[in-house]
């Protein structure tokens, strides 16, 4: 993912200085990787659990990196989460593991169809989330994901194998376009 990112400085908001936001962001492996690299704007990460959020908090502090990259405890299904727009939305594994908790929004809705929305609502015009699953098909995300205003922009190529005369990847990455 960062491979990626860095190889598409200059595409749509993908700068230096861009916003960045991870959904889901565990320990903030992802974001300190980035802040390591040519990315020195705004990082932060998302997480609904209280202990990773604590976790990736200490790490920041400990490693130096506090005044750059920062993280918050939030369920970003809520109505009431407002985190603001960013220009970069990051998701390494957190809609395969949201959609396997069986959680349905207002009692009714399954996860998997409002995610779509939530990285709308975080996402400025012309930003770009990249997303990467093990759970899911190309195919499966650019129908759960792609919308009136997110579209397909690219996908990393991964290795592939074939069993029983279908060809596949464990994993699958792409790159969504808000267009507006």
């Amino acid at each position: 993912m960062i491979d990626f990112m860095v190889d598409n400085i200059g595409a749509h908001r993908i700068t230096e200085d861009a916003s960045v936001v991870d959904l889901g962001t565990g320990n903030g492996h992802l974001l300190f990787e980035l802040h390591e690299t040519e990315f020195q704007g705004k990082l932060v990460g998302i997480d609904y659990s209280e202990e990773s959020v604590r976790l990736a908090t200490n790490i920041a502090e400990a490693t130096g990196v506090d005044e750059f990259v920062g993280f918050e405890q939030a369920d970003i299904f809520s109505p009431d989460w407002s985190p603001g727009k960013f220009d970069i939305v990051l998701d390494k594994g957190t809609l395969d593991a949201i959609s396997l908790s069986g959680m349905k929004i207002n009692g009714e809705l399954d996860v998997v169809e409002v995610y779509a929305g939530v990285v709308e609502k975080v996402l400025e015009k012309d930003g770009v989330f990249l997303i990467t699953s093990c759970n899911f098909t190309q195919e499966e995300l650019v129908q759960i994901i792609e919308t009136n205003n997110l579209k397909m922009w690219k996908t990393i190529n991964y290795p592939v194998f074939q069993f029983g005369g279908v060809q596949g990847a464990t994993i699958c990455s792409i790159a969504f376009v808000k267009r507006s």
